[in-house]
C-alpha cells in the first residue's frame, strides 16, 4: 500500500471535516522531479506547516484555516508511517515518538464539522 493524495485527503476529511486537497497536491508536487526523494522538499515538520499556512490561508475556507498546520504535519507523519510499513520499520516506536513530540495526537477527539 502506498500513501497517496486520495488517502491524505480522506484522512484530513475524517479528522477536520475538510480534505486540504490543494495542500497535499502542493506538498507532493516535487515527486515529479524527485520520485521517492520528493520528501526532501516540503516535508520538514518544522518549516513546512508555516509555509503552507502562508501560501494557503486565503484559499482554505475560513472555518478550516486553523487546521492547516495540523493537516501538513499529519501528511508528513502518515508518509513516515507508510514508508516504515513498506520497509518494515518498527511502526509502534515511530508512533510513540510522534506522540511524545507533541506534533501529532492521533487519538485526540476532534469536534464535529460539516462540509
Amino acid at each position: 500500500m502506498v500513501m497517496n493524495k486520495k488517502l491524505h485527503c480522506y484522512s484530513c476529511f475524517q479528522r477536520y471535516g475538510y480534505d486540504f486537497d490543494e495542500i497535499h497536491v502542493w506538498m507532493d508536487e516535487p515527486f515529479i522531479r524527485l520520485g521517492e526523494l520528493h520528501r526532501q522538499e516540503r516535508h520538514n515538520e518544522n518549516t513546512t506547516p508555516y509555509e503552507a499556512k502562508k501560501l494557503f490561508f486565503d484559499i482554505v475556507p475560513e472555518p478550516y484555516r486553523k487546521f492547516i498546520e495540523d493537516a501538513v504535519r499529519d501528511h508528513i507523519i502518515l508518509d513516515v508511517l507508510f514508508t516504515s510499513i513498506k520497509y518494515d520499520f518498527p511502526v509502534r516506536a515511530i508512533i510513540r515518538q510522534c506522540e511524545r513530540s507533541g506534533n501529532w495526537k492521533p487519538f485526540q477527539e476532534q469536534p464535529e464539522f460539516r462540509r
